[in-house]
């Protein structure tokens, strides 16, 4: 696979936003209001002691102020934008209203454009030192994009070894955005196939691992790093493998 050069700068594990001259790891955590308080305070501490640092959570004018005192921050390096459509719960600290169905309650109406406004005010009082979308198509990105005072600085995608999203990521770097990959060990929601497993069970991503003595997680990690592709590990997801992926992801590299 080619890789895509991002509008990105790369020093040592780190990456500059041209958009922002601001300083990233390639390789971040991503925390949000339903996340045991523990671990996140666990796993924040453990970043923080790697010197590699990135948090980021959604953004909800409902739970703000709660997201950052659940981390004990006074800010957070990025605000995102979880979706385009909003959800229409039944009292402030319902942010993940449910029908009787079970299905979220959207709000079709969602101004996105309003939210985007908020969410400017929030970097401009320096509660966060950037703001992003998450799970928004090209056409959405650039509606916000037209509006925009503080431009984008990432947009979180699926993006994976199943998932490239080579057309999304030429896009942003058009428009100096920088992609960040949300799911690099496999979409939560992928039903695994035989011809299309989970990722970390595929047998050339076991190969791999076995190969360089590492995780399968470790190898689809570093399959994005070595594209100089941001990454977000979700702490649920590998909630026993997060220092593992963090300690060996420089002691091999990938054969072209």
């Amino acid at each position: 696979m080619d890789a895509i050069s991002s509008p990105i700068t790369l020093t040592n594990n780190r990456v500059t936003l041209e958009n922002q001259e601001t300083l990233i790891p390639l390789l971040g955590i991503s925390t949000n209001t339903k996340d045991d308080k523990l671990v996140v305070h666990r796993e924040l501490a453990k970043a923080i002691n790697r010197e590699i640092l990135m948090i980021d959570t959604t953004y909800s004018d409902f739970c703000e102020n709660e997201s950052l005192s659940n981390m004990r921050l006074d800010y957070v390096d990025a605000y995102v934008m979880e979706g385009p459509v909003g959800l229409v719960g039944k009292h402030d600290g319902d942010v993940r209203p449910r029908n009787q169905e079970g299905q979220p309650e959207l709000d079709k109406d969602t101004f996105l454009e309003g939210i985007w406004k908020a969410m400017e005010e929030e970097c401009l009082n320096a509660y966060c030192r950037m703001i992003g979308l998450c799970n928004f198509n090209l056409s959405q990105i650039n509606r916000i994009c037209q509006i925009a005072r503080i431009p984008p600085a990432i947009v979180m995608m699926d993006i994976n070894a199943y998932n490239p999203c080579e057309k999304e990521r030429t896009f942003l770097k058009n428009r100096l955005i920088t992609p960040v990959a949300l799911y690099p060990l496999g979409n939560p929601l992928h039903t695994p196939t035989q011809q299309h497993p989970l990722l970390t069970e595929h047998e050339v991503v076991r190969q791999v691992a076995e190969k360089h003595e590492v995780t399968p997680s470790t190898v689809l990690v570093k399959f994005l790093h070595q594209q100089k592709i941001v990454s977000i590990i979700q702490i649920n997801a590998v909630p026993h493998q997060t220092n593992t992926i963090f300690e060996t992801l420089n002691t091999f590299t990938l054969d072209e």
